[in-house]
């Protein structure tokens, strides 16, 4: 758990801070990680100082002469603190003991700027502030507060109660101090147009009285008419979409004069007194523009999203395999405070008890062949987990999720893991596409793992380009980082010699991967290089029909089959060079991972794989169904070992700038955020 700092805003509130203090001390003694208490005085009149320096002389003081207010003195407080989480509390509050830790469980992610606790009034039942979202009614901002039982997004985070991030706090530059009211509005709303997060979390209970020190300061339609005017300056200064700010210019002065017939003088008072100051709206608006990454509506629609959006993932099989994997990876990834992960593919390998292991809801669905029965089985989990999105993963898991969504009128986003249709014949291939082009219309987004398969799918007419995305599938290369191999151990398990070149290929023997050609390769290598060991790893329906030409070849000493494999990064430290010879692929994960692994490559030039490898900088591409060409590659890099090594190293930079996990998850979770 981080260390925080506490800081409190005190004028003339010793009643107040004799319960509220008491409270926070015991709460950061119930913390495991160091807190630091501060108190901001503004000018108390009363013995607030002499009863905090007597009775707690652990709290930090900060006395101010007089008083500036709220924005101001939190401001000096949080400048002042010395922990990256502060946590911003009004001295009307008390806390739980428990309180700190629900707060901090959020800061692990880069993109939370703040998180707001669940506040009740003083009697403990009396609901007071928790999730807020933003509405736009006729012209006029407003914000609506909820009672919700799970961390969800918020436009903001009570300033009464709330922990921040403090570098991003001061980022934006703290609290608007031009603002009396609607300043904690003002700041979480700043904080989302830099795509920072604000959320709720309810775990995280204090006890509020509201406006304790205002009432004593300020009759009751003075604080209306201050709050009035700085909800007049957050919308000039904030908002950015000219339809919005067209609708409240409109409906400004049918609203004033109701104000005035209903004798709501103070709404007129604070317009008055906003204009006064709009040049300066004017002023800020200008400098926050060029700082905007999200849109208005987009922040109004975030922040809509109440409990955790229910996703169900499809995918036709659970076995080892990049479509698998890349689904694995990427739910793993997904933010759990945002989403309820609902995975259904049949239990046919090994993803999909870690799938389960990873704390996603996997149901065994067998629908590995299209049939009727899995469709309805479908319809069954949509209405039993209210499922609000469905990403599908394939061309068979494509079939059943868009006809899913035109069923259940749920929004559709379909990964493609290449366009297969390679395999077909003419007739086939006219079938499929066809296919393809009406279920593109039942899509609400496609994504293509690489610029060329959605270049390929809009030639062949079964993408939309307004509907399509392309999110590079990516790695955590920490994985590959962290394995130490006893490489003499390793090969001699597997039946290789110390000194061996390996040729390594890892893949499903299938039609796709293209293993006759590799092999085919392997006597052309082997009449220059009789030592030289090929070591091929997976399993599928044509290892037989392999194994029967690695026999009529003769290669049969040279090549040795290990099996479905699930220590890939340790595998792939075996090997010397790496060869994919795949007739057409969709953004190969096994490239990416031995190019994390300093691994030089020789692939076939297709789709995918030539994105990923840079001919002649990170390895060799070839023509496909072409051995001679793989065998002249294969060839070159055995001779060349500093070759092989600048391949390596630059395929290694090449992939952790372009394809993180962390990239890819965010990359999706922004079109989630569009469907939504």
């Amino acid at each position: 758990m981080p260390d925080v700092s506490i800081v409190i805003l005190n004028w003339d509130g010793l009643e107040l801070l004799k319960k509220c203090i008491p409270s926070v001390i015991k709460a950061t003694q119930n913390y495991p990680g160091n807190c630091e208490i501060i108190v901001v005085d503004i000018g108390s009149r009363d013995k607030s100082i002499d009863y905090l320096k007597t009775t707690f002389p652990q709290v930090k003081i900060i006395s101010l002469n007089r008083n500036l207010g709220f924005s101001k003195g939190m401001n000096r407080g949080i400048r002042e603190s010395k922990n990256r989480i502060v946590i911003s509390l009004n001295n009307d509050t008390i806390v739980k003991e428990d309180f700190i830790a629900p707060l901090m469980r959020h800061f692990s992610d880069k993109d939370v700027f703040a998180v707001g606790a669940r506040m009740l009034r003083w009697d403990r039942k009396t609901f007071d502030f928790g999730k807020t979202t933003g509405r736009f009614p006729f012209g006029f901002f407003k914000v609506k507060y909820e009672d919700i039982d799970e961390a969800a997004n918020t436009l903001y985070a009570s300033g009464g109660a709330f922990a921040v991030d403090k570098e991003k706090f001061f980022e934006l530059g703290g609290i608007d101090e031009d603002l009396f009211y609607w300043e904690d509005v003002d700041l979480g709303y700043r904080a989302w147009k830099r795509e920072w997060r604000s959320i709720f979390e309810p775990r995280s209970i204090v006890y509020h009285k509201k406006q304790g020190s205002m009432r004593r300061r300020y009759a009751k339609n003075e604080i209306l008419a201050l709050a009035r005017e700085s909800h007049f300056l957050f919308t000039w200064k904030n908002l950015q979409d000219r339809g919005l700010l067209l609708l409240h210019i409109l409906f400004l002065p049918a609203l004033t004069l109701v104000a005035i017939f209903s004798g709501k003088l103070y709404f007129v008072q604070g317009l008055f007194r906003a204009l006064s100051k709009l040049k300066l709206a004017r002023e800020k608006r200008k400098e926050e523009k060029g700082k905007i990454l999200l849109s208005d509506r987009v922040i109004l629609r975030l922040s809509k999203m109440a409990n955790k959006k229910n996703i169900l993932e499809i995918n036709v099989t659970s076995t080892l395999g990049g479509g698998p994997e890349h689904m694995h990876s990427l739910v793993k990834g997904l933010d759990r405070n945002k989403y309820h992960i609902v995975a259904a593919c049949p239990d046919d390998g090994p993803y999909f008890q870690r799938l389960r292991d990873s704390g996603i809801e996997a149901i065994d669905l067998p629908i590995r062949g299209l049939h009727l029965g899995g469709l309805v089985k479908l319809v069954g989990i949509v209405r039993k987990f209210k499922i609000d999105l469905i990403h599908s993963h394939g061309k068979g898991a494509g079939i059943y999720s868009r006809s899913l969504g035109a069923i259940t009128r749920i929004p559709v986003i379909h990964t493609f893991h290449g366009i297969h249709y390679g395999a077909y014949n003419s007739l086939m291939r006219k079938f499929y596409f066809l296919l393809e082009k009406f279920l593109a219309i039942l899509t609400y987004k496609t994504i293509n793992l690489s610029q060329s398969e959605e270049k390929e799918g809009l030639r062949l007419g079964i993408i939309n380009k307004e509907k399509s995305r392309v999110i590079y599938n990516g790695i955590e290369l920490n994985r590959f980082d962290k394995v130490k191999i006893n490489l003499v151990r390793e090969r001699k398990e597997l039946g290789l010699g110390g000194r061996n070149i390996v040729i390594g290929n890892v893949a499903r023997f299938n039609l796709q991967k293209g293993h006759e050609y590799l092999i085919k390769a392997i006597p052309l290598v082997l009449r220059k290089y009789p030592r030289t060991k090929f070591l091929l790893v997976g399993d599928g329906k044509l290892r037989g029909k392999m194994e029967s030409l690695i026999e009529e070849l003769g290669i049969k000493d040279n090549v040795i089959f290990a099996g479905f494999r699930e220590d890939i990064p340790r595998i792939l430290k075996v090997m010397d060079i790496f060869v994919l010879s795949s007739l057409w692929e969709g953004l190969p994960i096994v490239l990416l991972e031995a190019m994390a692994s300093e691994l030089s490559v020789v692939a076939t030039n297709v789709i995918g794989n030539k994105e990923v490898v840079i001919d002649g900088e990170t390895g060799f591409l070839v023509p496909p169904r072409n051995p001679g060409k793989l065998a002249e590659k294969i060839i070159a890099l055995i001779e060349n070992k500093p070759l092989r090594k600048k391949f390596g190293e630059n395929g290694r930079r090449r992939v952790k700038e372009l394809y993180s996990l962390d990239r890819m998850v965010k990359e999706t979770e922004e079109v989630y955020y569009e469907a939504l």
